[in-house]
């Protein structure tokens, strides 16, 4: 099967003294033990930690399993997803665009969760965070990084609690020494630092190019095997058919750095349609265009793995494709991204 794995890097962790870079205590591989044990034999509704927020791609998150295996520990995630009256909707591909929909409903019980699995190994040596998700499957990051922002904030064992319940603090030892802010954040990496290099040198940029995917509507003649675009004829045959068409468009252009930062903000969060999708930046003497996303620390692997009996990985194979794939991934950060 073919996977996608794309790296993040862990910029924060843990319970830090206003003001400090560094965290007093609370280490990833730590929270990661202490999420481990507190989640151990608990039912799955229990290990949900936050709702929804859509506005900031994050929907409900719960944990199915997590384990220690190379250089860190895998974790296999539930994603839930909303439903109407505990029913979620679904369209037949061949739906016309305009026509009347007929959505097929599937019912749930009140106590199941509709949803679809994530799949992620923390090296808690290197301190990365790589997304392993079956291709063209979202890998939810941002549920992921709310996630354990919440459990380091209220669920850990470095939490203290009143006696009603409430959080006052944070502590090693139960004895609250300190005002603790607990964070945790983590970031896209990047294959050798080229964006930096385009923001650093954004004086010699002379050209932009963006790449993407054009939906056409033409008028077809459905009778004819070739499908003659028939404009005028007012044949009653004709329909309307959909085609996705690829565009480059270049512009000679030599921006700011502040455009330059929030064009590569902007990209990064654009819902790609296609891995043609791409902004580029033209340095002359960088041997061809800068790409954004090509610049990603991602890429496609074909790995001897399959979906078990339900549609998922197993942590257990999930653990396997780490042990024997780890390194292919984490090499991800040192290749080029040049035409």
């Amino acid at each position: 099967m073919e996977i996608r794995a794309t790296l993040f890097g862990i910029n924060e962790c843990g319970y830090y003294k206003r003001g400090e870079d560094n965290p007093e205590f609370g280490d990833i591989d730590a929270i990661l033990l202490n999420l481990s044990e507190w989640a151990d034999g608990e039912n799955l509704g229990e290990t949900k930690l936050s709702e929804t927020d859509v506005e900031n791609g994050v929907f409900p998150i719960y944990l199915l399993d997590i384990k220690r295996t190379l250089d860190g520990w895998a974790i296999a995630c539930w994603n839930g997803v909303p439903a109407t009256d505990g029913k979620i909707g679904a369209i037949k591909l061949d739906t016309r665009v305009g026509d009347d929909l007929d959505i097929a409903w599937s019912n749930f019980d009140n106590d199941a969760i509709p949803g679809f699995p994530s799949y992620y190994w923390i090296n808690t040596r290197l301190n990365i965070v790589t997304a392993i998700a079956p291709k063209f499957w979202s890998n939810s990051i941002k549920s992921l990084e709310k996630y354990l922002k919440d459990f380091i904030r209220s669920f850990s064992e470095y939490v203290v609690l009143s006696d009603d319940g409430d959080v006052v603090g944070y502590s090693e030892d139960d004895e609250i020494t300190g005002n603790f802010i607990p964070k945790f954040k983590i970031s896209l990496l990047r294959r050798i630092n080229e964006i930096d290099y385009v923001i650093e040198h954004f004086q010699e940029i002379t050209k932009i190019s963006k790449k993407g995917l054009l939906k056409q509507l033409s008028v077809v003649d459905s009778g004819v095997q070739t499908g003659i675009v028939r404009w005028l004829s007012g044949d009653p045959r004709k329909e309307v058919v959909a085609r996705d068409t690829q565009v480059k468009v270049v512009l000679e252009y030599s921006p700011t750095q502040e455009e330059v930062i929030q064009m590569i903000r902007e990209e990064d969060q654009a819902e790609r349609a296609s891995r043609w999708d791409d902004l580029g930046f033209y340095i002359p003497g960088k041997g061809g265009y800068i790409w954004v996303n090509r610049s990603k620390a991602s890429d496609v692997f074909d790995i001897e793995a399959q979906l078990n009996s339900q549609g998922i990985l197993s942590i257990d194979t999930i653990d396997a494709i780490i042990r024997e794939h780890g390194r292919q991934f984490l090499a991800l950060r040192d290749r080029n991204n040049h035409d």
